[in-house]
Parts: C-alpha cells; sequence; structure tokens
C-alpha cells in the first residue's frame, strides 16, 4: 500500500522534527528537567492571601554544576501568587538542593510580591523542604507548616510532534476522501 502524496512530502519534515526534539549524542547525561507543583499550606505567623499558595514551574540544569542566580530561570506555568520581577534558581551540586526565587533573587524580602522554594534530594526523590511567601504590604515572611510537591505534566516535543502528524495525516486522508 502506497501512502497519500500529502503524506510522502510530510515525512521528510516530520522525521526532521523528531530529529531536533531528539536529544544531542553530545549532551550531558546529567541535564534534567524537573516539572513540579508545589503547594503550601498552615503559613505562619500571618496568612498570605492566597492559601494554599501553589506553584506549577519547570526548570532544566546539569546536575553537575553550581547555579546562582541563573536566568534564564523556572518556567512558571501557573501560579496563585503574586511576584514581581523574573523567577531565577540556585543549585548545588554538592547538597542536591534547588533554590526557586522571584525577583531576581533567591532570597525573600518582606513586604514585597516574592517567593521562595527550597528542593531538596534534586536527583533522588524531590521534597519540598521550604516554602516561603512575602506580599506587598505584608508584615512578614511566612513560611508553611504543610508543603507538598507534585509532579507537573509538560509534554514533551516528541509527543507534541507525533500528536502533529496524526492530525495532518487525518486531514490529509479527509482531504483525499
Amino acid at each position: 500500500m502506497r501512502l497519500p502524496a500529502a503524506l510522502r512530502r510530510l515525512a521528510p519534515a516530520a522525521i526532521g522534527a523528531l530529529l531536533a526534539a531528539a536529544p544531542l549524542s553530545g549532551a550531558s547525561a546529567a541535564l534534567i528537567t524537573l516539572s513540579y507543583t508545589a503547594t503550601g499550606t498552615g503559613f505562619s505567623p500571618f496568612l498570605p492571601p492566597a492559601n494554599p499558595a501553589v506553584i506549577s514551574f519547570s526548570v532544566t540544569f546539569d546536575t553537575t554544576l553550581f547555579y546562582a542566580f541563573t536566568t534564564p530561570g523556572p518556567i512558571i506555568h501557573a501560579s496563585n501568587v503574586a511576584y514581581t520581577g523574573t523567577p531565577v534558581f540556585q543549585y548545588d551540586p554538592g547538597t542536591a538542593q534547588l533554590f526557586i526565587g522571584a525577583n531576581g533573587h533567591t532570597g525573600i524580602l518582606a513586604g514585597t510580591a516574592d517567593f521562595l522554594l527550597g528542593i531538596g534530594n534534586v536527583t533522588t526523590t524531590p521534597t519540598l523542604i521550604n516554602y516561603s511567601v512575602a506580599y506587598v504590604g505584608g508584615p512578614s515572611i511566612v513560611l508553611a507548616s504543610s508543603r507538598q510537591l507534585t509532579p507537573y505534566d509538560v509534554p514533551e516535543p516528541a509527543s507534541l510532534t507525533l500528536f502533529a502528524l496524526a492530525l495532518a495525516g487525518l486531514a490529509a486522508r479527509r482531504a483525499r476522501a
């Protein structure tokens, strides 16, 4: 059985897209992407405007390198925590701890729209070890007594490419009929 002409024309582009989405052979084996949703509740000494406070993020880095105040930093997919500035991250391979903060630093400033997430055991079983929030007009930094880190599903490029190919195939089949 021979493929329709429309699919034969798409095949080289599809193969090229899949190859472009695949990791390069010289890529570092220590390069990882973390995609999680951090949830904090039980803040004290005061409640922030958002309780629970939820931030979904992705960050890619090499676990063998030290990073400090790195941009481009994490991608914030969703957040009910107000923040200003550019999110950045800091990673220490010696402790396997990752810190994500807003306002261009991985500290936190009282009275500003800011947050700080601390993630331990990054290379094994990531756990949320710190969740702090500051907000404009707030009296101080508030800390979550209950913290949860859950995986955040982000479609990978190869999956999106295969989905696009399937749609193109359906469109070509429908055009032929």
